[in-house]
């Protein structure tokens, strides 16, 4: 009983502090940094970041997937993908999620894997760590319980329900 007490005392430790802050970002993004990255893409024609968004996403899912951890398709993306099966131009970021039990996992083999791959950590806070690569970035947001019913990241709440089960989706 005294070592389960003691990891309980350690959870509750480290559950009080920012874990999150144990990433290190490569080349942090102030606000003005996204706005122009939208506004390069907007430049560009949103066409031709589709292979770019693609190719991240199907990196991203085999480093999810070799480590063992859980990723959904958040916002826009899923929107796009589950009703149209295919990234839409217009979609400035792409969007997925994870909970945060599995924060360790993230911390100490997904991003040091994605590095590897050539992403950079551009954001790092308790609800979103945000990576880029070819211009291209995706936010992996954070979900924490918020209340009896309901999960999410930030200001964001969503019903639990939805994330209870999830799904395949094979694009590419």
């Amino acid at each position: 009983t005294v070592i389960l007490l003691i990891a309980l005392r350690v959870m509750k430790i480290i559950n009080k502090k920012n874990i999150i802050k144990k990433i290190s970002v490569d080349n942090e993004w102030d606000d003005l940094d996204f706005f122009l990255n939208k506004a390069l893409w907007s430049h560009r024609g949103g066409g031709k970041s589709i292979s770019i968004r693609k190719r991240n996403l199907v990196d991203l899912k085999e480093v999810f997937k070799k480590e063992g951890l859980t990723f959904f398709l958040e916002g826009r993306t899923l929107e796009n993908i589950y009703f149209h099966l295919e990234l839409l131009e217009e979609d400035h970021d792409d969007d997925v999620g994870i909970f945060k039990k599995d924060i360790f996992i993230l911390i100490n083999k997904v991003i040091p894997a994605l590095r590897v791959k050539g992403f950079f950590v551009i954001r790092a806070n308790s609800d979103i760590v945000s990576i880029v690569r070819n211009d291209r970035y995706i936010d992996i947001c954070i979900f924490k319980n918020k209340a009896k019913d309901s999960i999410g990241y930030g200001n964001k709440t969503f019903q639990r329900s939805y994330y209870e089960k999830l799904v395949s989706i094979n694009f590419e």
